[in-house]
């Protein structure tokens, strides 16, 4: 078998690991302080989901709102804007990663 005949095994194994993730980090209450140390992790687990993780993706989008609520920081907004650039392009077909956007966009985000 050679790597190509792997790619879709392995996209669903991230893609499973990447849900798992972000349902973890939901179960964290969104007034809890503890939202502050998840932004990396989500960010990386909510970059892999896929057009049908319709429902993760919100949850997503919802934890960076909370997070974002609690201690101001614009950065949080921004990575919102970072995933749904990194979402688009994956719904397009790109493989390109969420450090690859941002890079593209010229941005600098300290996320985690």
């Amino acid at each position: 078998m050679d790597a190509v005949d792997d790619e879709p095994a392995t996209e669903l194994a991230i893609r499973r690991c990447a849900m798992q993730t972000v349902g973890c980090l939901d179960s964290t209450t969104a007034k809890c302080h503890y939202l502050n140390v998840h932004s990396l992790p989500l960010l990386t687990a909510g970059a892999e989901l896929t057009a049908d993780d319709v429902e993760g993706r919100e949850n997503v989008i919802k934890r960076f709102t909370a997070i974002y609520s609690m201690n101001r920081m614009p950065v949080h907004l921004q990575t919102i804007e970072l995933l749904r650039a990194v979402w688009e392009a994956h719904d397009r077909g790109s493989k390109m990663s969420w450090i690859e956007v941002m890079l593209q966009k010229r941005w600098r985000l300290m996320v985690g």
